[in-house]
């Protein structure tokens, strides 16, 4: 009789060593992490590792393809927006709410791994290019003409300040002070997109 496949505890199994993965990666790097440390971190046997990911390209990859389906929800969520204000609120919560620092280190260390490994890299800029087209559909249907800028150019600083507010986040502000950059990012973004005084 074939053996049930139990396909909830494949997938704790994958999110375990994706984890000790992650955590490895965000730690020494991708280059100075090996297979060996993943195992140990995953309290897991080089076998059963392997049975998931066959190498650390394959980890980096997955991790890749994670980043590129968050952006398409973050598009998504920027494409349902009804104003401008709105999709503001939506680019800047979506940042500032988000998880810490770990998140921001890690994912440059994939950024990194992806300017060495053209197919990450790929994955990589699609994600990118996900974003920013989203921006550029969303400013151009709302009719945003900012500073006399157009959609693309406005979608581009947008993005640009996707960017600081990502790296701002690396510090690990507290809550308040997270809430008050909120404040003075949405003031900033709406003045540029609106021409608001």
């Amino acid at each position: 009789m074939a053996r049930k496949v139990d396909k909830e505890g494949t997938e704790k199994r994958k999110e375990q060593i994706l984890k000790a993965a992650g955590e490895c990666f965000s730690e020494k790097g991708f280059h100075q992490s090996g297979m060996a440390d993943i195992c140990k971190r995953a309290g897991l046997s080089p076998g059963t590792v392997y049975h998931y990911f066959r190498s650390k390209d394959d980890m980096i990859m997955h991790f890749a393809e994670q980043e590129l389906a968050e952006a398409e929800a973050f598009a998504e969520a920027i494409l349902q927006a009804d104003t401008i204000e709105e999709m503001v609120s939506v680019v800047v919560d979506g940042i500032l709410e988000s998880d810490g620092h770990e998140e921001l280190q890690f994912y440059l260390e994939i950024l990194s791994e992806g300017g060495r490994n053209r197919k990450i890299g790929k994955v990589l800029r699609k994600s990118e290019e996900v974003m920013y087209f989203a921006l550029q559909k969303k400013l151009k249907k709302l009719g945003a003409k900012g500073s006399g800028a157009k959609a693309g150019m406005l979608a581009m600083y947008v993005a640009i300040q996707i960017g600081a507010l990502e790296i701002y986040k690396v510090e690990e502000p507290p809550l308040k002070e997270c809430r008050e950059m909120a404040r003075l990012s949405r003031k900033g973004l709406l003045h540029v997109l609106t021409d608001q005084s």
